[in-house]
């Protein structure tokens, strides 16, 4: 008696092949099996033959399923610190130009003028109104703690998003006897067909798409993790006063002068306060400190388009898009960049610009920060190339080819290039940001360099990062 054919899967036109599985075949009676344990020998559950199975495929085997191992128990690491950092910023507000403007007037000079205003009221009444001037600091004290407060409050009561990252997605691999498509976890060394029940071992193409797939889901855990640290320090600079130093030290003179100068002026016309030609110094510092206010503003403002016209020059040049503030680098760095960034680098000044760039597959990204707010956030100029690296992005062994080695050292000869878990990175030392300061069209001789970097990068044979939206 003829014995039956396999029932052979056809699949509908236009689907993409999976790579081939391998199968585990008894050399007595031709059965596939799925052995309870993969073990230098094992036994075939239909007629109890026992064989070898090939040291070599077993070794492999063994070793995919250790690296499938290690990339989730990183997953499940970078999602316990990334809890951590959402314990803490995760209800927190971000600050935006409005609610920092805000901020600035509301507990700074407000108050300056409720003051004036408590001090008109008061002076109405005459002497009962001089006992009473001792006591006009408590309610504007407790005015300004009160706006304080409140803020603080408002701060922390956003709501916390969920996250959700590094999920591992499932293979799909072939029956090589039938042609179905079923699905095997990475990791696993062994599954079944969904369509002839064929038993199933992963195969080299499907070890290598399994791992890619990991790598995939730990690179996206990853970028979660920097994302939810980078998000909480956002959240805090968000509420800089940085750009508002200049109204915050001369706001309340300009409420001080001009309120006193407006007053006695008002009693001198009215002739209840003798004519004193000092009233014209006091208009003159009111006058004074509008202008200086006024001009600082103007002269900030002159700057920062300067800054914005050079950087987008750069971008249109290279079919970018021009970045300006905290938000415009954290998005960038969110989207792209799986690595650790100095924290007190996200802080962004007034001037601070990027333009993005695409060189050779890679996301890049130019950013200068041309004036230092402090000595802990200094002016900088830094270029990132978003990259995949090969022992470098994972614990992998660090192999250079001769011609990455070539290319790294003609690099490091003009710039500081350096090789991160998110990609290749260039600061500029102070003696270029002096450079760069005086003339700050010499920008666009940077983004000659990304071309240079891709070409690196591909000797490292790094892969390019998928954007995470």
């Amino acid at each position: 008696m003829p014995t039956p054919a396999a029932p052979v899967y056809c699949p509908p036109v236009g689907t993409p092949v999976p790579p081939a599985a391998r199968e585990l075949r008894c050399e007595s009676c031709g059965g596939t099996f799925e052995p309870a344990q993969l073990a230098p020998r094992v036994t075939c559950p239909f007629c109890r033959h026992a064989q070898d199975v090939d040291p070599a495929l077993l070794a492999r085997l063994e070793a995919y399923r250790d690296q499938v191992e290690r990339r989730v128990d990183a997953i499940d690491d970078e999602r316990r610190k990334t809890a951590r950092y959402d314990a803490w910023y995760g209800r927190m507000r971000r600050g935006s130009p409005a609610t920092v403007l805000a901020l600035t007037f509301g507990s700074m000079i407000v108050p300056s003028g409720v003051g004036f205003l408590l001090w008109g009221v008061v002076s109405l009444f005459g002497d009962a109104g001089q006992k009473l001037m001792p006591f006009m600091p408590i309610p504007l004290t407790l005015f300004f703690l009160a706006t304080l407060a409140g803020w603080y409050v408002w701060m922390y009561s956003g709501r916390r998003r969920r996250r959700g990252a590094g999920a591992i997605e499932d293979a799909a691999i072939a029956c090589p006897g039938c042609g179905a498509v079923s699905r095997i976890h990475p990791g696993a060394t062994t599954t079944a067909c969904d369509f002839c029940g064929s038993s199933l071992l992963a195969s080299e193409p499907v070890m290598g798409t399994s791992l890619a797939a990991a790598e995939r889901a730990e690179h996206a855990a990853r970028l979660e993790r920097y994302r939810a640290e980078r998000e909480g320090i956002v959240k805090v600079y968000s509420y800089s006063m940085g750009s508002y130093i200049h109204l915050m030290v001369l706001g309340p003179f300009v409420l001080m002068t001009g309120g006193g100068a407006i007053a006695f002026s008002a009693e001198m016309i009215a002739g209840r306060e003798p004519f004193n030609p000092a009233i014209f110094l006091v208009w003159a510092m009111f006058l004074g400190c509008l202008a200086a206010a006024a001009g600082i503003s103007l002269f900030k403002r002159s700057r920062r388009e300067r800054w914005r016209a050079v950087l987008a020059a750069i971008a249109r040049a290279t079919d970018g898009e021009l970045l300006a503030g905290i938000d415009g680098l954290a998005g960038w760095l969110d989207r792209h960049w799986a690595g650790p960034y100095d924290l007190r680098f996200l802080y962004a000044g007034g001037y601070a610009h990027g333009a993005t760039v695409s060189a050779g597959g890679y996301a890049g990204l130019l950013w200068i920060d041309p004036t230092a707010a402090s000595e802990h956030h200094p002016a900088r100029t830094h270029l990132f190339l978003a990259a995949w690296i090969p022992g470098v992005a994972d614990d992998g062994p660090q192999e250079r080819s001769p011609e990455a080695r070539v290319l790294l050292e003609d690099l490091r000869r003009i710039h500081d290039v350096q090789l991160q878990e998110g990609g290749l990175f260039v600061a500029l030392d102070d003696t270029d940001m002096a450079l760069l300061r005086r003339d700050p069209t010499t920008a666009t001789e940077l983004a000659t360099l990304f071309p240079r970097l891709a070409s690196l990068a591909d000797a490292l044979d790094a892969a390019p990062v998928a954007a995470d939206a």
